[in-house]
Formats: structure tokens, C-alpha cells, sequence
């Protein structure tokens, strides 16, 4: 395994991405021969689109979705990128980003930073590994990291975000976007929430709160879903959404529902993954509806 590694099993740290931040992982520079001399919109070329990591991962970090940090001092400007060009980022002054809200005037030499300390990077990079966890910890606090950043990242599907700060054995929080096909096909595929936490580990759920997002048309059939231990719906994590929470839907709902443990054996429950699925048959219709999923919950450790 390579050395301070940036992620692993599916699991990535947040400060790792957290370039021209933390000391090894320096900033993107800008390299605009002509410079640039106004506020408002600018299209700032860099000298390189990459960064390369602790580990020596290599990653293109800009995104439209990811807020950077551009100059230093009373001249920094905290813009969200509105266009990326970088399709060589290796290649010299082959990536360029527009951004339309910059307030001072950027030329060559100034610095290009995460406005996430890592955060939305390593969702994004999660994402295009096809899904995992990332993890927020005392660290990325330490950095720079907020609630209120934490509070505006970007979800992709398949990621979800662990905050560690608190400690292990306390309540811990992860919230997942669910998608229209999600909801309607989880009777036949789980949605991954919390991953396994480790031999003699057990994923103690708290509660969980749905925002069910409506769209155009409410859900049809389909039965009640849950949290469970596992694939399938033997080893309940909470209890369940009545199926007509889903098929009454007519505006943005929320529901609460308690976690649950049902006595079987160790087994069932130890180092297993918390997945959301529906117990009966798959909903129907529910045009433009999606969620989101936020699950208190904490990891007790030590068990057999």
C-alpha cells in the first residue's frame, strides 16, 4: 500500500484532495501570458490541470461543481467554476476555467486552491470510481472545513459523506441522494448507504430521515422500504416507510423513521453494509421524484 494513502476500500479522506491547502499537495497556477485585467467574468489559463496527491494519485480537480480558491490575500477570489476546458490537463496551458463572479483581476503566478479543503474533489473523484465513502475528519476541520461547506457539497449518486470528527462510538451522520430509478427499482437493487464497517464491527442505526423530492406525479404501487442490514429486507436497520408515504406523495414530504435490530444471530448483523431497499414489489410512475437520505447512526466496535 502506498504511503498516506488517499483512499482505500472504497473509502476516501477529504483533507487528501485538499490541494494548495495542506503542505504537500500544492495549489494549480495560473498562466496567462496576456494576464487579466478586470473583475466580473474571467477565463483564467493554468499552466498544468493536475494535481498529484500524498499517495501520488494523480487527479484533474476542477469542476463545475467545485468552488476554488483563486489569489491570495485581499486579492483571493472564492468562484465556482461555470466552464472547464481540460482535456489534456498534462499538457502546458491546454486547461483554461470561466468563472463569472470574480471580484479582482487574476494573471499569471496567482494560485489556484481547493474552496472545499477537499471535500467536493474527493466526492468527485468517488463518484467516478463508481461510488464510496468520504470521509470528513478532525483533520479537515483543522484546514479550514465547515459545516456550511459541508452543508453545500455536491452529492453524487453511489457517494455518501462520514463525518468522523465526533469520534468513534458517537452518533455519526451520512446523507445519500436517491435518484427516481433508485426508489422505483429498490425492491431488485439495493441502494448502498453505509458500507461494512469491519470484522466485529456493528452499524448501530439511529434514525433516518427521507426528503422525498416530488416531481410531476406521485408513485404507484410498490410496497414499504427500509434500511437493512444486507441485501433484502430479513435484518431490518429501521423500521419501515409505509408504501403510501410514496404513492400519496403530492409535495416535498419528509419522514422520520427509529432504527431497529430484530434478534437472530450475530452473524446477520456483524461487519454488514446498511442498504436501502423496499420489501414487496417496485414502484411505478413518481415522474421528476427523487430524495435524500440522511442516516444518524453509530459504529459499536468489539463485538463477537
Amino acid at each position: 500500500m502506498p504511503r498516506n494513502p488517499t483512499f482505500f476500500a472504497g473509502q476516501y479522506r477529504a483533507v487528501s484532495y485538499a490541494y494548495g491547502i495542506v503542505a504537500d499537495v500544492p495549489a494549480l497556477e495560473v498562466d496567462n501570458p496576456s494576464g487579466s485585467t478586470s473583475g466580473g467574468t474571467q477565463t483564467l489559463t493554468l499552466a498544468f490541470g493536475t494535481i498529484t496527491l500524498q499517495d501520488g494519485t494523480v487527479v484533474s480537480p476542477l469542476n463545475t461543481n467545485a468552488p476554488v480558491i483563486v489569489g491570495t490575500g485581499s486579492n483571493a477570489d472564492t468562484v465556482t467554476p461555470s466552464a472547464v476546458s481540460n482535456g489534456t490537463p498534462q499538457v502546458y496551458q491546454s486547461t483554461n476555467f470561466t468563472a463569472t463572479t470574480f471580484s479582482h483581476a487574476h494573471g499569471t503566478g496567482d494560485r489556484v486552491a481547493s474552496g472545499t479543503v477537499g471535500l467536493q474533489e474527493a466526492l468527485n473523484a468517488a463518484a467516478a470510481a463508481g461510488g464510496g465513502l468520504v470521509i470528513v475528519d478532525a483533520a479537515w476541520y483543522a484546514a479550514g472545513g465547515t459545516s456550511t461547506i459541508l452543508a453545500a457539497a455536491t452529492i453524487p449518486a453511489k457517494v455518501s459523506i462520514w463525518d468522523s470528527s465526533t469520534g468513534a462510538g458517537t452518533v455519526q451522520s451520512v446523507t445519500v441522494p436517491l435518484t427516481l430509478a433508485q426508489i422505483q427499482n429498490a425492491f431488485t437493487t439495493a441502494v448502498p448507504i453505509i458500507p461494512a464497517p469491519g470484522a466485529g464491527n456493528l452499524i448501530d442505526v439511529v434514525d433516518a430521515t427521507l426528503n422525498l423530492i416530488f416531481g410531476t406525479n406521485a408513485f404507484t404501487t410498490g410496497g414499504a422500504a427500509q434500511l437493512s442490514y444486507g441485501t433484502g429486507t430479513t435484518y431490518p436497520a429501521t423500521a419501515t416507510i409505509s408504501a403510501a408515504v410514496y404513492t400519496g406523495l403530492a409535495a416535498n414530504t419528509i419522514v422520520k423513521v427509529a432504527g431497529v435490530e430484530a434478534a437472530s444471530t450475530s452473524s446477520n448483523y456483524l461487519n454488514k453494509p446498511i442498504e436501502y431497499t423496499n420489501a414487496t414489489a417496485a414502484f411505478a410512475a413518481g415522474t421528476g421524484c427523487s430524495a435524500n437520505l440522511i442516516v444518524n447512526y453509530k459504529v459499536v466496535t468489539g463485538l463477537s
